[in-house]
């Protein structure tokens, strides 16, 4: 067991987009730091392997300090793999966490299925997840299960400029691999 995280663990400095340094409620690296790591929620044994981008990255540029780094030195559940896109392999199902960049197409499958098309067919993940579109998706393309993740986030500026809402919910996968290599893959989608 395991949750993949595709980024923006933490809000960032404020200056990730126009106006947020007004919407924040934990404000600067102190704070979002002693926020992650007192409230992330902790289960026991599973870990949590980050891919970070854009809000969290925004402390490493501006002030050159690795939050998601720091969290995962405090927290021994809490994984750092490295921004933007990285690959993990649990219990033979090869994951391929990624964080993308700018506006949601005009339909939501669009940039996931360009992002796979750019995977060398000899190197596919099992699963491919892309965060940073605070919107649920699943697709099965290429033979790679492809999904939108999670999204934790309360009705904002943002949200609202974006057309968000308030969206909370997450998916609950789980992969059954045959003695063939084949594989059976479950999904549920909870939504708060």
């Amino acid at each position: 067991e395991a949750f993949i995280h595709c980024g923006d663990l933490v809000d960032g400095t404020g200056n990730v987009f126009k106006g947020q340094v007004y919407e924040l409620e934990n404000v600067g690296y102190d704070e979002q730091l002693k926020t992650a790591v007192n409230d992330y929620p902790y289960y026991w044994d599973i870990k949590t392997y980050v891919v970070w981008w854009n809000h969290d990255e925004s402390f490493l540029k501006e002030n050159w300090a690795n939050i998601i780094k720091n969290i995962a030195h405090l927290r021994d559940d809490i994984i750092d793999m490295w921004f933007y896109d990285a690959r993990i392999k649990l219990n033979g199902v090869d994951i391929n966490a990624h964080h993308w960049w700018g506006n949601m197409s005009y339909a939501k499958s669009y940039k996931p299925q360009k992002l796979i098309e750019n995977i060398d067919t000899r190197n596919q993940p099992d699963i491919f997840a892309s965060g940073h579109w605070h919107d649920a998706l699943y697709m099965a393309y290429r033979n790679i299960h492809s999904f939108l993740p999670w999204a934790f986030l309360k009705q904002n500026l943002l949200a609202k400029r974006f057309n968000l809402g308030t969206t909370i919910w997450g998916w609950i996968v789980e992969v059954d691999i045959k003695e063939d290599w084949s594989s059976e893959i479950q999904m549920k989608f909870i939504q708060y």
